[in-house]
């Protein structure tokens, strides 16, 4: 097959090679055919030069060499490998979290999401020319993390493994994903750790550079559920003197996230509107702390509440509560609560017996 190609393959690299060419470098261009391993040496005398050559069924290798001033220090400026034909591929991840970490370019982009929310995963493959021999896999990979460390188990086997019906060819589908049970240990609620998925093309024609080409790649890391604890209160009880400290104790809060304990009289309701108890309002990522450092792991934090009396100046029945607010409910969900009653006037009867 004749193609102008050159130019488009080598102009990026050339830009690099400028530079030694002003100072009267030299640069030179080495063609491997990877069917017949023969090679072709291309003199190069402008950044712009392009020209016709033919390529092999399977593709070749270009690698571009430049000298310094002096005629010395030969150095491999780039490398591409191009077949007549290039399949392209494209894998795609969608989470209600709209966070991305690296570039989506070089096939190192990670969303995440967390164990009770799904995410979807569209792939799409064109261009696929099968020969017998060459063929295109879908790959996945599921690593599990620690709950403690929120990094990865040592247990776990590094790499990918082809996924059910691992060989396909040019197609187009989306579906919805649900956080695997394989990195929830014993309960779902804690899913914690990583999928990765990738498409790669395998050709014996890639032999000189591994045997195949990631064509694409992206990976979803799955934090846990948070958890909330309140100790010090009791559900459903009386409480005639003066409140107790009461602890809350707060476990895998989302990386992004706002989470806080406020009180309101009356029973637990999903309507209720309160304040946050000063000192109790932790905040992380860049949707609530702007210009700060954001986490990328869940969060832990304890704190203790001392003055609870203060915020119930009457009788009554109260609702303790500790509520995070994440991506997935902007307006608040409800880690935690304790549903209890004031009633002073009970012991002021009481010291008013004693003292007839």
């Amino acid at each position: 097959m004749k193609s102008k190609i050159l130019r488009l393959l080598l102009l990026p690299a050339l830009a690099g090679a400028a530079l030694a060419q002003q100072h009267q470098g030299q640069a030179f261009v080495r063609v491997t055919d990877l069917f017949t391993q023969g090679t072709t040496i291309i003199g190069v005398q402008s950044v712009n030069q392009g020209f016709a050559m033919d390529i092999g069924k399977k593709g070749a290798v270009f690698e571009l060499f430049a000298t310094d001033a002096w005629g010395q220090n030969l150095t491999l400026v780039d490398t591409k490998t191009v077949n007549v034909y290039t399949p392209q591929a494209s894998l795609v991840l969608q989470s209600q979290d709209p966070y991305i970490r690296g570039d989506i370019a070089s096939l190192s982009s990670v969303r995440r999401t967390r164990a009770d929310r799904p995410f979807t995963l569209s792939v799409g493959i064109s261009g696929f020319v099968s020969s017998g021999s060459n063929r295109m896999e879908y790959q996945t990979n599921r690593i599990r993390y620690s709950l403690a460390t929120y990094c990865a188990l040592e247990s776990q086997p590094p790499g990918f493994a082809p996924a059910a019906n691992p060989n396909i060819g040019n197609t187009s589908w989306s579906v919805v994903e649900a956080p695997d049970l394989n990195l929830a240990g014993e309960d779902p609620r804690y899913a914690c750790g990583e999928h990765t998925f990738a498409i790669y093309w395998a050709d014996p024609a890639f032999d000189a550079v591994g045997g195949g080409i990631f064509m694409a790649k992206c990976a979803i890391e799955v934090w846990p559920m948070s958890l909330a604890t309140i100790e010090g209160l009791s559900e459903g009880r009386t409480y005639v003197d003066r409140l107790p400290t009461v602890t809350v104790d707060c476990r895998h809060l989302y990386p992004d996230s706002r989470t806080y304990a406020r009180i309101y009289k009356g029973p637990r309701s999903n309507d209720a509107q309160a304040d946050p108890i000063a000192g109790t309002e932790r905040q992380f990522g860049e949707f609530y702390v702007s210009g700060e450092l954001a986490p990328v792991v869940p969060q832990n934090y304890s704190v203790a509440i001392d003055d609870l009396s203060r915020h119930t100046p009457e009788d009554g029945v109260y609702t303790l509560e500790v509520v995070t607010h994440t991506p997935f409910a902007r307006n608040g969900e409800r880690l935690a609560h304790v549903t209890f009653e004031v009633d002073r006037i009970i012991s002021t009867r009481g010291q008013l017996s004693t003292r007839e």
